[in-house]
């Protein structure tokens, strides 16, 4: 104990220094418009019709009832946060708190409770943070799962244990339904750690064998019954919507890549307690069923990634046991930290990447420049703007992004354009000969609505506008006069 005591300012130290890059280029990222209504965005306009009163409903998504399109209520409990500051870089902030617990509950909890050697929890709990999966929350865009690691953290901890106090038991219950408040596939999850804790602690004497069993066994199919629920029944349109990730997209390229995305937490949890492991399970399938493109930073795999991190103490420890070669230890130390960490800054879309980017394109003027839009504007105006300057505009509740997402209800539609009042964006199109100019590029697989932008693009180029350049190709104010 007293080494995890002398320890572990040290390592929160460790963690604030480690933070300081990865939040600075979300600062920067999110005050030069270079941070996204999708995924961001969205759930600022979420928190600021809450705290208005206009209840879920989301025009970034086209949704009168987001919780319908995303089951996501737990974004209720950021509403303090945007009070404080109702700004992207806020989410980013957020989400580093929520990560900085979940690691602190693998680096601190585990040696605490004798599941782990401090050096094999600090390694792991530090691979966790170094995760591109994790870094990409701190400066490339918010989801609420990020919220949901401390429990995922805590959950994965006590099926290491092999005795449960009451306590314990209520936590895991609690912990349980925080995840289904999270996002509609981590209902999965928690029937999936629900059967696992079932089956864990079937020989547990300190419990009546048949309650516990019947306990944990009846969550489990409480959840599975919620989420099927959930999903035929309160998301239609999800249900409805055809699976990109079926069958011949399981194995692309991009599934592949994010399997791989699992290994950089070193494959030593393959060494660990397969009980904990397990509960990766849920998130690697829905992971496959979406198919898609994130690559290394698939927000679905944040549901897998503290299993496999409490799993690799485990494992860690046990090569350090296994082991005939004294040194092994310390490479598979060094190993689990080198792999996330030169991954999350080198690979191609990675913390260097984006700071590149951001060195190029940083403006911190630029929310200076928006306030002064918004002093014409009003909650009754129809607003289209480019995705990366919808955070600054994200009070409004008649926004919508001009480029949306193929296959969901993003798009702006030919009603919408009826509507619009203003169009603020990066581009007004005015040297575009031929809208159809804009495309995917050669081999490029399309994730964007193009035949909306097409419509949005004819219908700008027809129309009347009193148009006025605030800062060329990054800021363009467009007031439509005659559609």
């Amino acid at each position: 104990m007293g080494t995890i005591a002398k320890n572990k300012v040290w390592l929160g130290l460790l963690l604030i220094v480690l933070s300081i890059p990865f939040l600075a280029l979300g600062y920067v990222r999110s005050e030069s418009g270079l941070v996204h209504a999708f995924d961001t965005g969205l759930y600022l306009q979420l928190l600021d019709n809450l705290v208005h009163g206009r209840g879920w409903t989301s025009s970034v998504a086209n949704q009168p009832f987001f919780l319908a399109y995303h089951f996501q209520p737990i974004l209720a409990l950021l509403i303090p946060v945007y009070l404080m500051l109702p700004t992207a870089f806020a989410l980013l902030l957020a989400s580093w708190v929520c990560i900085c617990i979940a690691v602190w509950i693998v680096i601190y909890g585990m040696p605490r409770l004798s599941l782990g050697s401090p050096y094999s929890a600090a390694a792991m709990g530090l691979a966790l943070f170094l995760h591109p999966v994790v870094t990409g929350r701190m400066f490339y865009s918010f989801v609420p799962e990020v919220m949901a690691l401390p429990a995922l953290c805590f959950l994965a901890v006590m099926l290491a244990k092999h005795k449960l106090l009451l306590w314990e038991k209520v936590a895991i219950v609690l912990s349980l339904l925080f995840l289904c408040c999270t996002k509609e596939t981590l209902w999965l999850t928690s029937a999936w750690c629900a059967l696992l804790f079932a089956l864990r602690f079937r020989k547990d004497l300190a419990f009546s064998l048949s309650s516990h069993a019947m306990l944990f066994g009846a969550l489990a199919l409480v959840f599975i019954g919620g989420f099927t629920y959930l999903w035929f029944f309160w998301m239609p349109a999800w249900s409805a919507h055809e699976p990109t990730g079926a069958l011949g997209k399981i194995f692309s390229e991009s599934n592949l890549t994010s399997l791989l995305s699992l290994f950089l937490l070193t494959p030593i949890f393959l060494l660990g307690d397969i009980w904990v492991a397990a509960g990766a399970l849920p998130a690697v399938i829905v992971m496959l069923a979406a198919g898609d493109a994130h690559g290394l930073t698939n927000h679905d795999l944040i549901a897998a990634l503290p299993f496999l991190a409490v799993a690799g103490v485990s494992g860690l420890d046990s090569l350090k046991t296994r082991s005939a070669h004294p040194t092994a230890y310390s490479y598979g130390i060094l190993l689990t930290l080198l792999i996330p960490t030169a991954t999350t800054f080198m690979h191609g879309s990675g913390f260097i990447y984006q700071a590149m980017v951001a060195s190029e394109r940083a403006d911190l003027g630029l929310r200076a420049e928006t306030e002064k839009i918004k002093k014409g504007l009003t909650d009754d105006d129809f607003i289209l703007t480019d995705g990366s300057l919808q955070p600054f505009f994200a009070e409004y509740p008649k926004v919508k992004v001009i480029l949306g997402y193929q296959g969901h209800p993003t798009q702006v539609k030919a009603e919408d354009l009826t509507k619009v009042t203003h169009v603020i964006t990066a581009n007004d199109l005015e040297d575009l000969v031929e809208c159809q100019d804009i495309k995917p590029a050669p081999g490029e697989t399309s994730t964007f609505d193009y035949v909306g932008f097409y419509r949005y693009c004819d219908w700008l180029q027809d129309s009347e506008v009193e148009k006025k350049v605030i800062i060329p190709t990054r800021l363009i104010d467009i007031k439509i006069v005659q559609p």
